[in-house]
């Protein structure tokens, strides 16, 4: 997904808990976010993906480098990962309360639909804030649907 932004031309940050596992996006133009907060200060944008509710939880909301410390307003901040729908809802309302827009968005279409910019993505959230970003979604989905506020699917 990573390398369909920066072919379109979006400066693209970068960060996981192993910075080596990144070296390739980095050297095709990525740049480095130290920390998840960092990351979320510096995009308009944010879609995180990691491997399931505890390490969502982890890169969300620890207190000094996670990314609600960084969120602004005006941002938008995504959560990709297979996580449950009570971490979904919680995470909904922790960006609610910081006034910082929030998706849910569970993709679909593999590493062949992320290496083709074909992915789908099954939304949930407000449908102003996606309607924002959509034509940027375009740019690693071939299809986008809107499920209603988060955690609907």
């Amino acid at each position: 997904m990573a390398n369909n932004f920066l072919k379109a031309g979006y400066e693209v940050l970068v960060w996981n808990r192993t910075q080596n596992r990144v070296d390739d996006i980095i050297g095709a133009g990525a740049r480095w976010a130290e920390t998840p907060k960092d990351a979320a200060a510096k995009s308009d944008i944010l879609i995180e993906c990691v491997a399931d509710d505890a390490a969502s939880r982890a890169v969300w909301t620890d207190e000094v480098t996670g990314i609600l410390v960084g969120a602004h307003e005006g941002g938008v901040y995504i959560a990709s990962s297979s996580l449950s729908l009570s971490w979904v809802d919680e995470l909904a309302d922790r960006c609610n309360g910081r006034n910082v827009s929030f998706l849910d968005m569970p993709l679909t279409g593999s590493r062949a639909g992320a290496e083709g910019g074909t992915l789908t993505l099954l939304v949930g959230g407000d449908e102003y804030v996606l309607d924002r970003i959509n034509e940027d979604l375009k740019t690693i989905a071939a299809k986008i649907y809107c499920f209603g506020p988060s955690g609907c699917l």
